[in-house]
């Protein structure tokens, strides 16, 4: 790799024009080095401007300190290409050193800007220096094929709108050459794709409307959406390429709205109190569930033209009428599945949709199936104990368990008096009857994929990130770990209790942890506690879900990188009369757009060079601690696939991907036993298959353990990290590693770890400053007490961590 352009920012000239700053900046000197700082408000920023080849492969490398609590956005301030956030401290330990970011990234631009911005109030950006590198594309190939045992490991979004403004690409085709440049790179074997969004099926098909759109960042810096209700058959192209590549391709369906439903429903609140029929929700405050009450419901091609007239675009309450006369911002009425998933019509489309979708797609070999995104408005379950008390629902319930409900059919109140009669006397008969309806009906998808190909899954992501705020009073003391119900719960609350799926084929269930986050709110640029655990202490800590995932044989993790965002004030407006861009980017995944728009954010001018802004990024802990996600699936649930992403790839972790993928996928893709009695901090799993027996060992930890295993006779083996013999001896494990084995006839009996003492004493000392907090409840003492008794290091450094710890701190 050559460099092409290189910055001590602590020698900046702020006079220099290739140099911006937004608020005060700082020269610094302290223990940790010297380096360039920010102001402390959050969008406070800093940047250079300077050139680069566009579409060739870069490497950006970024020194910054590690010395307190910060959260710095990095970016070119106008596309997703080398968008990428970083956080210290909060619950990492502080190293005070300088720490170095590397992100793989394609520029689309020759006049390059490179940005270091403020998020949390408090946590200013700084940056010691970065230097950036053209790369050869010999230089991303893998060195040598990974070898296949089974397990999947890849990349999975949940928002496509963004294909055209990430990865340097302003088409379909550049887009798949540099996802597939990575995913070959980085060793992945995976790609988790929307095939259904929002409104519905981005593709064509014979069953369900199709509308597809993307955001495309021009070179000159404009954005556009250019969007289609006649798409290309671009699943049909990327499957191609994924079968020449030996990528298994899942299809992911968000599904909220099908076409078919949406013109037939009735959201007449006063008909329906009258007795008219309806296949929406009714919930427990006697409402029609009249739309999803969420964000979703403004991407459909017929909401824009009036999107465009309107200097507030996003604001869908009243009197702004909505595709299909859906209805949004409604007091009362909660983020929820608009359709009832036992009414017989829905799931007529419901299966239709599915059944049609793999019979397109079957003859790729690729093709592994559909995933689906269960939020809190999917329309396979009911999202909360607040959907479900309709006519039919409620005598299909009456007629199955016996029990009569005891409220007049016509009783215009009928429909609250339900839910207070069944949440009250037979609530445990009520949620068990309804999750059993609804795996029924799971599998009944299921026997209509696997009539279409035996060997298509039907996988279900159970997603907490968007679904918890929609059903918890979040950001509150009630929403924390210990005080809200467990995920589990919540889950068979909207009708899936996962112990019903356990066992059955061509069955997966994805458990969704939170991995571009420090936690997910609002704005996160607050600074009040409640905001800053939810996720990942249940990540971390609900022990429920984890005992769920060991006893599915078929499971993995989702690893969301979800992304923080300033808006500004966004506006969507048409292009200008003879707009050039609108002749050389009118397409859409490969076909020919029917239309398209400018949109942008703008802000108070602050010295960028440039009017054409976006500000949107994940963000990751320093060095490997995000790979704390990949080892607490295995260690905890054994994960048979893990998946990575959200908006747009990560290519911060490339390196820690290639070495994880080398030892991961070349696992069985089949329930390990657990050797011992105990997986923390270190998890030890084996598996006999065909006289050969594999063995992992996988430290959840961010500091080294040492373990020495015990077989029933001399082992002879190879190492799966690098293939050399394996005879026994001690295992290094570094922080969250993983290391595999392969032996030849024999198993392990017994293992022991070590943890280094001074590691121990650290987290002695940390106990005591807890301890010594006259705040800290009495049970959290004895639960911090009774951990470090046991060596149960990984689950008292999270607790330590917890939100209890840090409320009792504050205070």
């Amino acid at each position: 790799m050559r460099s092409v352009y290189r910055k001590n920012c602590a020698d900046t000239d702020a006079a220099d024009r290739d140099f911006f700053h937004c608020g005060e900046v700082a020269v610094v000197e302290d223990g940790c080095g010297r380096y360039l700082q920010a102001a402390e408000t959050p969008l406070a920023r800093f940047g250079y401007r300077f050139r680069l080849t566009p579409k060739r492969p870069h490497l950006l490398r970024v020194r910054y300190p590690d010395n307190r609590r910060r959260f710095m956005m990095i970016g070119d301030g106008t596309s997703y290409d080398a968008s990428c956030a970083v956080v210290t401290g909060h619950r990492w330990e502080i190293s005070n050193s300088m720490q170095q970011l590397e992100q793989l990234f394609w520029p689309r631009f020759g006049d390059f800007s490179l940005c270091f911005m403020t998020w949390g109030q408090d946590e200013a950006a700084a940056v010691e220096s970065f230097e950036v590198f053209e790369l050869e594309e010999k230089e991303l190939a893998l060195p040598e094929p990974v070898e296949e045992g089974g397990r999947d490991f890849g990349v999975q979004y949940e928002d496509p709108c963004g294909t055209q403004a990430s990865e340097g690409a302003q088409n379909f085709a550049e887009w798949m050459e540099h996802v597939f440049t990575y995913l070959r790179h980085t060793g992945q074997n995976t790609l988790v794709y929307p095939l259904c969004w929002y409104h519905g099926p981005w593709f064509p098909n014979d069953r369900e409307a199709a509308q597809v759109f993307s955001i495309t960042v021009a070179d000159d810096r404009r954005q556009y959406i250019a969007w289609s209700d006649a798409p290309a058959d671009w699943p049909a192209e990327l499957l191609a390429r994924c079968d020449r590549e030996k990528i298994g391709f899942m299809g992911e369906f968000t599904l909220l709205r099908l076409d078919s439903l949406m013109r037939k429903m009735n959201i007449d609140q006063r008909a329906i109190e009258a007795g008219a029929p309806t296949f929406n929700n009714m919930l427990c405050n006697n409402m029609v569930q009249s739309g999803t009450m969420d964000w979703t419901v403004v991407y459909h091609s017929a909401n824009y033209p009036e999107m465009l007239k309107s200097d507030d675009p996003f604001n869908t309450a009243a009197p702004r009428r909505m595709a299909f006369g859906e209805k949004s911002r409604i007091d009362g009425c909660p983020v929820g599945p608009m359709f009832n998933v036992l009414h017989p019509e829905v799931q007529r489309a419901v299966l239709e949709f599915f059944r049609e979708t793999c019979r397109r797609y079957r003859r790729f070999r690729s093709f592994r199936g559909i995933s689906v995104t269960m939020w809190a408005p999917t329309i396979l379950w009911f999202g909360s104990l607040k959907s479900g008390y309709d006519d039919y629902t409620a005598g299909l319930f009456e007629r199955e368990t016996g029990i009569a409900v005891p409220v007049e059919p016509l009783d215009p109140e009928r429909f609250r008096k339900r839910s207070e009669f069944l949440l009250g006397e037979h609530r445990e008969t009520w949620i068990r009857w309804r999750c059993e309806k609804i795996a029924a009906f799971l599998l009944k998808i299921r026997d209509a994929m696997i009539a279409e190909r035996p060997d298509l899954t039907l996988s279900l992501t159970m997603w907490n990130e968007p679904f918890v705020p929609a059903v918890c009073d979040v950001n509150t003391p009630g929403c924390q770990f210990g005080s809200r119900e467990s995920c589990d719960r919540l889950y068979r609350n909207g009708g899936i209790d996962l112990a019903l799926l356990a066992g059955e084929r061509n069955i997966e269930v994805m458990f969704q942890t939170d991995g571009g986050n420090r936690d997910r709110t609002p704005s996160n640029r607050t600074k009040e506690t409640e905001y800053f655990h939810m996720f990942r202490d249940f990540d971390y800590l609900d022990d429920s879900v984890w005992e769920k995932m060991a006893e599915l044989d078929n499971c993995g993790v989702y690893i969301f990188n979800a992304w923080h965002e300033a808006w500004g004030r966004h506006l969507w407006f048409p292009a200008e009369e003879g707009d050039r861009n609108c002749f050389r980017y009118n397409q859409v995944y490969g076909g020919k757009a029917d239309g398209m728009f400018r949109i942008n954010s703008s802000y108070e001018p602050d010295g960028f060079w440039w009017d054409s802004q976006l500000r949107i990024a994940p963000a990751f802990p320093p060095g490997r601690q995000y790979m704390e996600h990949f080892a607490h699936a295995l260690a905890s649930g054994d994960a048979l696939k893990i998946t990575a992403g959200g908006l747009f790839l990560d290519k911060v972790h490339r390196t820690e991907f290639r070495e994880f993928a080398r030892v991961y996928r070349r696992l069985p893709g089949r329930k390990f036993e657990t050797v011992g009695g105990s997986t923390d901090p270190v998890a030890v799993r084996q598996l006999t298959v065909n006289g050969e027996t594999f063995v992992y060992c996988v430290n959840r930890e961010p500091y080294e353990a040492a373990v020495r295993l015990a077989f029933d006779r001399e082992p002879e083996g190879v190492c799966l990290t690098d293939d050399k013999p394996f005879h026994g001896g001690e295992i290094r494990l570094g922080a969250y590693e993983l290391a595999a084995f392969k032996l030849a006839g024999n198993k392990v009996t017994a293992f022991r770890c070590e943890i280094a003492p001074e590691t121990v004493e650290m987290l002695r000392q940390r106990l005591e400053r807890a301890l010594a907090l006259p705040a800290l409840p009495p049970e959290t003492a004895k639960t911090l007490r009774q951990l470090f008794r046991e060596g149960r290091y990984s689950r008292l450094r999270h607790c330590l961590g917890s939100y209890a710890v840090a409320k009792a701190s504050e205070k």
